[in-house]
Order: C-alpha cells, then structure tokens, then sequence
C-alpha cells in the first residue's frame, strides 16, 4: 500500500537460517549413517539412529549394518561379511524367500546369533520397551544349501505396513549381546530399516525405543532470477501456504533494479485495490472489474477494513541496486502454495552477479533465507532457440500446450535467437495475427472447393 508518509526503515535482528538445516539435512543423507548414542534409560544401551534404508522389490536388494559400529551399507547378495560377527543384513527379497529377512553371520559359538520369533524362523514382533534377554525364545533357520552363509529369520508373519522392533542376539568376543532392530515391512517383497540399537554389557537385557526419523525438508519460498528478461518471481512452497510480513533481496555485486522491481506494494497485494488507503467496499468492486484472482479475494477478505499507515505492503527506505525490501507492519500476505507472483524486472542481467540472498519473514517473527534459483530461459520461447519470434508463435498455433501465449506478447523480439534472410524476416505481433486469420480463411476456402 503506497502512502504519503515518509516510510521508516526497519532493521530486524535475523535468526537461524532454515536453509541452514535443509543443506545440513541433504549432506547427512549423502554421508555414511553414523550413530546417536545412549538415548536410553539403560546407561548400556547404545542406539543407532540413522536415516531411513529401504531395501526390495530386487532380488538380492539388502542393507548391512554393524550392531556395534552403527554403519550402514547397501550390496548386493554374496559371501563376503557373513562371518563377522555383530553385523546383520536385512534383505527385501531373495529367489526362493517370497518375504523380507534378517540374515545373522554364521558362528561356531554354543549362543550363535539370533532371533526373538515364533516357530522355526519367523520373527517376532516387538514393541518399544520390550525387554530382550536370555529368557526370549530366538529363532534362527539355516538351509544346509548355503553352507556358512549364517541364519535367517523372515517377516513373512508382519503386515504390510506394519513397523515394529525385531530383537536379535549376536556374539562377541565380550560375551553374548542382546539388542534390536527398528523396521517396517512396506510390501510383500519391500523392508525399511529405521534404527537399531545393543546393549554393550555382555548378558544385559537389551529394550528398544523408538527412533527418530529425519527432520522434514523446512517449507520455503523460491526467488526465481531470470538472467535473460531480468524477471523476479516469488514461488510458494509447492505444498503449503506460508503468511509473510517482510522480505528482502540483496546484492553485494549491486545486480538489482529499483526502477524496474514490481513490488507488493505497487501491486497492492494486500487488497487496496484502488489504492483510497482504506480496504473496503469499493476495492472489492474494482477487483471484479478487473477480473481479479481468487488469490488476490482472499487477500481483500483477510484485510477488510484495514486502513492508514502499516495496514498494507510498503516499501523500505534504502532501496537500491544493492537491496529491495517491504513490509506488512500491521499485517501478513499469504503466498499461496504453488503460488507465482511476479515482482517486476528487478534484476538488472546486465551485471548479473548471480550473488542474491532472499530472506523473508513469517507471521510468527522467524526469519527464514529462501532459495534462489537462476532461469536462463525466456518465457514464449517455445522452440528454445534463444529467442521470442514468429516461430514460437508458429509452434504454438499447432501445439498450444508448449505454453503461455501472453508469454510470447509480453516478451516477443526478446533474446538471441538467429538472425534470419531478409525474405524471411517474422513480422510483428499485429501481422502475425493477420496471418493467422488469412491462414484460417484460406483453408476453409480449400474445403468449400473440395464439397
């Protein structure tokens, strides 16, 4: 909302950045999983809680994972690391076994590794707490086919989707070990492996808890830089809407363009559509005239009645070819999930530095760091030549689904694309549209004859 007051500069201490935690979430997901240790009420119990490991519908497909180390490790069938001892498989599907498995090396020792189960080789199902020890019934099956290959107990029992915790007892040069597994059974043929844990006192009773899955990827909102046009573009969060009050890009390199930069406040965005200083009546008339979006409604209703200064979108003092910020003082937008808003030609591709920061803030005070994406594309270039000509419009007219045609009015003539003959020079726009009607004209005179 533009107002004749001299606009304040606010200056936000900024917290943690969110993004900080999403690059922080993808490199751990790259890494060997490591352990967290000793989460339990037992001072013995050491838990691994790493990132979720699904295995299946392959044959073969498996995880390998050092009780006592926490490593983990995905191969494929064979018989190397069977006789180690402390370190498990856990496999979605092999030929001849229609269901997830355990595998535990083999060993010569009187307490060979284990599983807690039912019958000959069906693993039980555990709940958090449990207690595994010495007086649980363990199962463990070996086919004379696979000398030396270990013991198996399978998930054949489990539903699918069931999660829930295997024990398993193993040996060590210590003394016998008790711990568990954390899986769930995701099909007839498909097993994930969450966490697992031991008990490090040789003999000790071992109790699961739960593990914790990884941190969910944070909701953001996306700054899409076109190089080429110098368009800005805020997108929403593809899943979720998020309510902001401030935001700001910067640039060391001095890539922005004040003049050019279409902000929230030049749009109105709150809903003073007609620009009086009050939201009321009269912008919802004017957004019907204008044929106004749904989104641009909901902002009018969530505003209604607002008005003087702080009750809409306004600029920052210090704007420049280094910043361009506004506020909400008195209120909050709405970036619809999804959402494209655009924020005029704010970047000057004559310098571009490529060095933006977006940061923003939400309705409840956190300051988050957006992403920023570069687009080296021009929109309504359909053949992707460079460039917005006659033969974009050309692609268009025999697929309209290649893209937007106000795409290729608002920015035909933009780029490099080649430089063609002079008697193959593409007219304007306007001619263009003659063209298209004589074309149109000229093939129903053809059908007429042929009647």
């Amino acid at each position: 909302m533009k107002t004749s007051r001299k606009k304040s500069k606010r200056r936000f201490r900024k917290l943690k950045k969110v993004a900080k935690r999403l690059a922080a979430y993808s490199a751990a997901a790259a890494a060997t999983l490591m352990t967290t240790q000793n989460r339990s009420a037992n001072a013995g119990e050491v838990v691994h809680d790493i990132l979720d490991v699904t295995v299946g519908p392959t044959s073969s497909e498996q995880v390998v994972f050092d009780m006592v180390a926490g490593t983990t490790q995905g191969i494929f069938l064979n018989g190397a690391g069977h006789q180690t001892q402390g370190v498990m498989r856990l496999m979605g599907y092999y030929v001849g076994y229609p269901s997830p498995f355990f595998y535990a090396p083999f060993s010569a020792s009187t307490v060979p590794s284990a599983f807690v189960g039912t019958g000959t080789s069906n693993a039980a199902t555990l709940g958090p707490g449990a207690t595994i020890g010495a007086a649980d019934n363990f199962v463990r099956y070996h086919n004379p086919s696979f000398s030396g290959y270990g013991y198996y107990a399978n998930l054949g029992n489990w539903s699918v989707g069931q999660r829930a915790f295997v024990g398993i007892r193993f040996a060590l040069p210590t003394g016998t070990h008790f711990g568990w597994a954390e899986v769930t059974r995701d099909d007839t043929k498909v097993v994930t492996l969450h966490g697992f844990g031991y008990d490090d006192t040789p003999d000790a009773a071992s109790h699961p808890v739960n593990t914790v899955d990884p941190p969910p990827i944070p909701t953001l909102l996306t700054l899409e830089v076109n190089t080429v046009t110098g368009a800005l573009t805020m997108l929403g969060d593809p899943s979720n809407a998020i309510d902001i009050n401030f935001y700001e890009i910067t640039s060391p390199g001095n890539s922005l363009d004040a003049t050019n930069w279409s902000s929230l406040a030049d749009q109105d965005f709150e809903g003073d559509y007609d620009r009086n200083g009050t939201i009321d009546g009269s912008d919802f008339l004017k957004w019907q005239i204008d044929g106004g979006t749904p989104a641009q409604l909901a902002e009018w209703e969530a505003h209604y009645g607002n008005s003087g200064p702080g009750s809409g979108w306004e600029e920052s003092a210090g704007i420049g070819t280094h910043v361009l910020a506004e506020g909400f003082l008195l209120g909050a937008s709405t970036i619809a999930a999804a959402a494209s808003i655009s924020l005029g030609m704010g970047y000057d591709q004559s310098v571009d530095a490529q060095d933006l920061m977006f940061e923003y803030r939400t309705d409840t005070g956190a300051f988050v760091e957006g992403l920023v994406v570069y687009e080296t594309g021009i929109p309504g270039d359909f053949d992707g030549n460079g460039g917005v000509d006659g033969s974009d419009f050309l692609l268009w007219q025999r697929d309209p689904s290649v893209g937007s045609l106000a795409d290729w009015k608002t920015n035909y003539g933009m780029g490099t694309a080649p430089i063609l003959a002079a008697s193959a020079a593409v007219p304007e726009p306007s001619s263009i549209w003659l063209l298209a009607a004589g074309a149109a004209g000229l093939e129903m005179w053809r059908r007429r004859k042929q009647v």
